[in-house]
């Protein structure tokens, strides 16, 4: 099946292709390291289709990586390319918290929220995991995030950054 898999990948990325693979993986559970495994692949565009494809997998069956949490965790704080570290933190935020927090991996996403070297998205899903981990694991340090966040001067930020700022500000002043 991996092969399978690796040969849809090599094909033209799609929106179609990838959630062909995504629903195929999700009503057979047994194919789920098949594609996993790919993510890990030499070759950059089959290693991040397959955690495209895995991203797809997390928005409605965020348990098939339950047991993958730390990897994930560490996958995203090492990865070098901007669209595994993009593809790998999206997964890590579709998913339940453990009830504590990793703190590395909060100084890494509060680290990265404002990293004028990292890219909008990652910026974004940084900023949001980072208010996640907080909101339910240590509500104490909202007011941190908060500084952080309202700190961040617009001017060197895009759109979407800037969109995921005013959110979470507004999530965090309206739950207080």
């Amino acid at each position: 099946m991996k092969s399978d898999f690796k040969e849809l990948l090599l094909q033209q990325a799609s929106k179609v292709i990838v959630e062909h693979i995504a629903k195929r993986v999700i009503s057979s559970p047994e194919l789920f390291n098949d594609i996993y495994n790919l993510t890990f692949d030499k070759d950059k565009k089959i290693a991040w289709r397959s955690l495209w494809v895995c991203n797809k997998i997390s928005e409605s069956h965020p348990s098939f990586f339950a047991d993958r949490y730390d990897e994930l965790i560490n996958r995203a704080m090492n990865a070098e390319d901007p669209s595994i570290m993009r593809l790998t933190l999206n997964i890590i935020l579709h998913l339940q918290q453990p009830p504590n927090i990793n703190v590395p991996f909060l100084d890494f996403c509060i680290e990265n929220m404002t990293a004028l070297d990292k890219t909008s998205a990652c910026q974004a899903v940084c900023m949001k995991l980072a208010y996640k981990m907080c909101r339910y694991n240590q509500p104490e340090l909202l007011y941190e995030i908060k500084t952080y966040i309202e700190n961040m001067d617009e001017a060197y930020y895009n759109a979407a950054a800037i969109c995921t700022k005013n959110a979470i500000l507004k999530n965090i002043n309206k739950n207080r």
